[in-house]
């Protein structure tokens, strides 16, 4: 079962959605082209942390 849609915050603003099914995670980035560090750099470093920490969004 894909699971539902959900928004995460940067600095206070919607940084972009995310979601999970049987183990993948998929993460989107509001405002972001295919180069997400250069886009949004905030962005990118939240995303990367959270991952290797295990943290949640």
């Amino acid at each position: 079962e894909i699971a539902a849609k959900k928004h995460y915050t940067v600095g206070g603003q919607i940084g972009g959605f995310y979601t999970h099914y049987d183990g993948l995670h998929f993460v989107t980035v509001k405002g972001a082209g295919h180069m997400v560090p250069t886009d949004k750099p905030a962005v990118a470093f939240h995303i990367i942390f959270s991952f290797l920490f295990d943290q949640k969004f």
